[in-house]
C-alpha cells in the first residue's frame, strides 16, 4: 500500500483566533472550519518565535532557534544545516517534493532542503529573501496591464502605498489589482500546476506558503469589504490607557504605527486584517477542490499552519516580534485533516512548530535520521476519539 501524500498549506502571520472553528464571529474561514471538521485541530500550537525567518527554519529544521541560530529575521541558518532540512527524509522515503511561494529561511533555499519541484519564490535583494518580490508574479502583472512599484517590496502600485500613508488613517486600504490577478491566487494557480506535473508513480509532499494576511493591508476586492468595521470585535486586551505597560511596547514600532488612532479606525483596519484571512481561506477551498476532483483528497493528509501570530490590536500593537512575546503572536492555528483513523475534534495537547514534520514523518512511516528537538505527537491520532474533545 503506498504511502499517503501530504499537503501543508501555510499562510503568514495569522493568529490563532482568526478560524470560525475557534470562535472568530466574523466566521470567514468556512474552507478551514471543514477540514477543522474533518480532522483535529491542535488548539495549543505555539510558533517557536513569533518572527517569519526563526519560525520558518524551526519548522524545517525540528530545531529551536537557538540551536538552528535563525534567532532574527535576516540571521543565517548554521552552516552546517543548509542542506540538512527534514524534507530529506520523505524524499529519501520515495517521496515527490513541491515548495510553492515564500520561503524564508536565510542561508539555504527550498533546493538544497531537498524540495523537488519549486515555483513562486521571492527575489532575493542585497542578500535577503524579499517575501513578496517574486520577479515571475510582478511579470506576470505588468503584461496584464499593472504598474506595481519597481522598488517597493510588497508588490504595491503606488496608488496601494499612498493608501497606507493616509494621516489620521490606518495603513490599509483596496488593492489595484484585482482578485482574478492577486499574488495569492496567482500562487494557488502556480501550485495546482507544480501537482498535475508530479510523477504519478510516487506519493508527493507538497508545501503551498502564502504571504498573506501579513502586512500590508492591502486586499483585493470583494474581500476589503467582506467584514464591516463595526462588527468587528476589538480584543478584550485593547489598549486603555499606559499604565503599567513596559517599555518594549511603549518604544516598539508596532507601537507607534498605530497610537493615536481612534477605535473606528481600530477597526477598520482589523477589517482589512479578516478579508486578507478569508483570501487565504479561499485558496484552502480551491487547493482541497483540487485533491477532491482528481481523485487525491482521501489519500492526502491535509495541514493548515501559519508561522506566527499578530496582535491585532492587543495591548495597542500590531505585527509580530517583541521582545515580550504575547500569547496573540506565539498562538497559531494547526488543522490536519485525513491523519488516519478516526480521529476528529479538538486537542489541547501543548505542541509547537518544530513538532509538525516529525509527526508527519511518523504517520507516514518516514524515519528521521536528524538530531531534532522537535517531538511526534502522531500518538494523538493514534489513540482515537479519546485524545479530542
Amino acid at each position: 500500500m503506498r504511502q499517503k501524500n501530504i499537503v501543508i498549506i501555510m499562510s503568514d502571520e495569522q493568529s490563532w483566533d482568526t478560524l470560525g472553528c475557534h470562535g472568530n464571529p466574523a466566521k470567514v474561514t468556512p474552507n478551514i472550519d471543514a477540514l477543522a471538521a474533518q480532522g483535529v485541530s491542535l488548539d495549543r500550537c505555539y510558533t517557536a518565535y513569533p518572527l517569519c525567518c526563526p519560525a520558518r527554519a524551526s519548522l524545517w529544521t525540528g530545531l529551536m532557534p537557538h540551536d538552528h541560530h535563525v534567532t532574527g529575521n535576516w540571521r543565517s541558518i548554521r552552516e552546517d544545516l543548509r542542506d540538512e532540512g527534514l524534507v530529506s527524509n520523505f524524499k529519501e522515503a520515495g517521496y515527490h517534493t513541491i515548495y510553492t511561494g515564500k520561503w524564508h529561511v536565510p542561508g539555504t533555499t527550498p533546493a538544497r532542503f531537498h524540495f523537488d519541484d519549486i515555483s513562486a519564490i521571492p527575489a532575493v535583494i542585497e542578500g535577503k529573501d524579499r517575501g513578496r518580490f517574486i520577479e515571475e508574479y510582478r511579470e506576470y502583472a505588468r503584461a496584464r496591464g499593472y504598474r506595481l512599484h519597481p522598488t517597493h517590496i510588497e508588490n504595491l502600485t503606488q496608488a496601494d502605498i499612498d493608501k497606507l500613508r493616509q494621516p489620521g488613517k490606518a495603513p490599509c486600504g483596496t488593492a489595484e489589482v484585482a482578485l482574478e490577478h492577486f499574488l495569492e491566487t496567482w500562487q494557488t494557480g502556480k501550485f495546482i500546476e507544480a501537482l498535475q506535473r508530479r510523477p504519478r508513480e510516487r506519493p508527493f509532499f507538497a508545501v503551498c506558503s502564502y504571504n498573506a494576511p501579513h502586512f500590508p493591508m492591502i486586499v483585493p476586492s470583494p474581500y476589503d469589504r467582506l467584514v464591516r468595521p463595526e462588527d468587528v470585535k476589538l480584543p478584550e486586551n485593547f489598549l486603555k490607557g499606559l499604565e503599567g505597560k513596559p517599555q518594549e511596547v511603549l518604544r516598539s514600532p508596532y507601537f507607534r504605527e498605530m497610537n493615536g488612532l481612534n477605535e473606528g479606525e481600530w477597526r477598520r483596519y482589523i477589517a482589512h486584517y479578516l478579508g486578507l484571512c478569508a483570501l487565504i481561506d479561499r485558496q484552502v477551498g480551491d487547493i482541497v477542490a483540487y485533491l477532491r476532483q482528481n481523485g487525491l483528497y482521501d489519500d492526502t493528509i491535509i495541514v493548515f499552519v501559519s508561522d506566527h501570530g499578530d496582535m491585532m490590536g492587543a495591548h495597542g500593537l500590531v505585527k509580530k516580534g517583541f521582545p515580550l512575546h504575547y500569547e496573540e503572536a506565539l498562538r497559531v492555528p494547526l488543522i490536519i485533516a485525513n491523519a488516519g483513523g478516526v480521529a476528529r475534534g479538538n486537542s489541547e495537547a501543548l505542541v509547537s512548530l518544530v513538532d509538525l514534520v516529525p509527526t508527519l514523518a511518523d504517520l507516514v512511516g518516514v524515519p528521521v535520521r536528524q538530531r531534532i528537538e522537535g517531538r511526534s505527537f502522531a500518538h494523538l491520532f493514534r489513540e482515537g476519539s479519546a485524545s479530542f474533545h
